[in-house]
């Protein structure tokens, strides 16, 4: 953190500095939602009815170019918990491995509970496909949840209590309530838990409570006021499953899209240029959609109308997520505590013709990124009170969380992470901390070919070159990939964060300048962690005045 302030300016630095370690050690509430693209009020989404994220964008600091590491859920999660990259922990996808080759990698919740704090997850926070299975119908029990007696310092395991998606499902009366069932079609009479029944679905507002998200949110009330009069700190990872498909949502928000024109909504077809796959896209990034297809209706579905059925489980999953951040505001510690919300991945709503994420573009790489300081941060810092409401328009990535995290809360920063601490926006948004955000994810021509997205202020280059295996030995003192075997190259500009690629300018004489600049970023990677990154300013980084 020392070398990173002295790249800012003194007053930037400082404020930053007194933000990390003012008051006693603040709590730290975590949430996650799966597959949540920036739609949001708070990211200038005019569609959107998020009041709830919205309000903590108001309160807090927004990340508008924020990226994830692989748009895929369990390799997305595990590096933005570890702060690694999937070259580094060498878990590209859904292997049950990643104890097995990171048996001492040191997560977000194994750094805290070894600084002292009671660590726990309620919802999906890992995806339990990154290990081996366990006894995690047991409510207590989970992924990567540390046995009774395991020392307090230990990078083997992160919580001291889980209770993940499977205990929920089956033991919902017992975790949430008398009476409570959780199922994917509240009142339609299907199977509760086969969720490819449907695409969509629109339940009876008296049947939410029905929901895995209302139990999460039940549960994750709960705790906040129990923790909070412990006296012990406390991080709590909350994860939420909307709006993953299927889509979902009360009558009366699904009635508000559904009432809406077609206007309001992406138009796929408007976005869908006959000519970009074969005239400017490589197609190396070119998916089959096949996730949508797994659902029994979806091709009767229209369009537009699964981008209502987005947009409503979205608005729904905000509702619920609100009954946590209002326990918080209710409870005991609520001056002491520090919110974060995070998406894991994008979702691309038709845009080229792809329902889904798994590629590099910006629609399934760009999350939404929010840090709320905790109020007694920000009545004892004039400067962070300053950006409260600010947007962060350079480039970061999701792997920086981690150590953000641990400068808040004044406790040791993990070693050897790709991440570098976004504290310093606290006390001037308009700054940078990398040079890029990188994405990857490989080619859907050839599984041998990795797709690398080099994403700044204004551009995204996307090379595509063969994976190389190093040993472990080998592993941090050499690049993932051949790069002297580029097989494609693509190479967008962006007026705005969230665009859609129009138009692929590696050919484009007036671009070679902008190509050279980021393809030398690209050479000059040495490690599986893109770490010459760190605290370069970005090439297009807007000048002073």
């Amino acid at each position: 953190l020392a070398l990173l302030l002295a790249l800012l300016p003194a007053t930037a630095a400082g404020a930053a500095s007194a933000a990390a370690t003012a008051g006693p050690p603040p709590n730290v509430l975590l949430l996650m939602v799966d597959d949540l693209k920036p739609s949001l009020g708070a990211y200038g989404d005019e569609t959107a009815r998020t009041p709830n994220m919205d309000a903590l964008a108001a309160r807090g600091l927004r990340f508008d170019n924020m990226h994830s590491s692989k748009s895929e859920c369990a390799p997305s999660r595990l590096s933005f918990l570890t702060g690694s990259r999937p070259d580094r922990l060498r878990v590209w996808g859904f292997e049950p491995n990643f104890r097995r080759k990171n048996r001492r990698a040191q997560t977000m919740g194994s750094a805290f509970r070894a600084a002292g704090y009671h660590t726990e997850v309620v919802g999906k926070v890992f995806d339990a496909r990154s290990f081996p299975r366990g006894p995690w119908e047991i409510p207590g029990y989970g992924p990567d949840t540390c046995a009774p007696g395991s020392p307090r310092d230990t990078h083997e395991c992160s919580w001291d209590s889980s209770l993940c998606p499977h205990a929920i499902k089956v033991n919902a009366e017992g975790v949430c309530g008398a009476g409570v069932t959780v199922e994917y079609f509240p009142g339609s009479g299907l199977d509760p838990l086969d969720r490819t029944s449907l695409l969509t679905w629109a339940f009876d507002d008296g049947l939410e409570n029905k929901t895995f998200d209302a139990c999460v949110a039940t549960v994750a009330a709960r705790r906040v006021r129990e923790l909070a009069e412990t006296g012990q700190p406390y991080f709590l990872a909350v994860g939420f499953a909307l709006p993953h498909m299927p889509w979902r949502a009360s009558a009366s928000i699904m009635d508000h899209f559904a009432a809406l024109p077609d206007s309001s909504f992406p138009d796929p077809f408007e976005e869908k240029d006959p000519h970009f796959w074969t005239d400017h896209s490589s197609g190396w990034s070119r998916y089959s959609s096949n996730e949508i297809k797994m659902f029994r209706n979806w091709a009767s579905v229209a369009e537009v109308d699964r981008a209502r059925a987005y947009y409503a489980s979205v608005s729904f999953v905000d509702k619920m997520l609100g009954r946590v951040v209002e326990a918080v505001r209710g409870s005991a510690a609520a001056d002491s505590t520090l919110i974060v919300l995070w998406g894991d991945h994008g979702f691309h709503l038709g845009d080229h013709d792809l329902w889904g994420k798994k590629t590099v573009f910006e629609q399934a790489t760009r999350v939404p990124f929010i840090i709320v300081p905790s109020p007694d941060v920000l009545r004892a810092n004039k400067a962070v009170r300053a950006s409260v409401g600010a947007g962060v328009a350079a480039p970061t990535d999701s792997v920086d969380v981690f150590p953000t995290l641990t400068d808040l809360a004044g406790i040791a920063a993990p070693e050897g992470v790709a991440g570098t601490s976004l504290l310093p926006f606290l006390a001037s948004p308009a700054g940078f901390t990398r040079g890029a955000a990188i994405s990857q994810f490989q080619s859907h021509q050839s599984r041998r070919w990795i797709g690398y997205s080099i994403r700044t202020v204004h551009h995204r280059l996307i090379v595509y070159a063969p994976r190389v295996r190093h040993s472990v030995k080998r592993l941090m003192q050499a690049a993932p990939f051949r790069s002297r075997k580029v097989a494609r190259l693509e190479l967008y500009r962006y007026s705005t964060a969230g665009g859609i690629e129009q138009i692929n300018r590696v050919n484009d004489p007036s671009f070679a300048e902008v190509k050279a600049k980021l393809f030398a970023l690209f050479e000059a990677t040495a490690d599986p962690e893109w770490t010459h990154l760190v605290g370069m300013r970005p090439f297009d980084y807007p000048d002073e005045g």
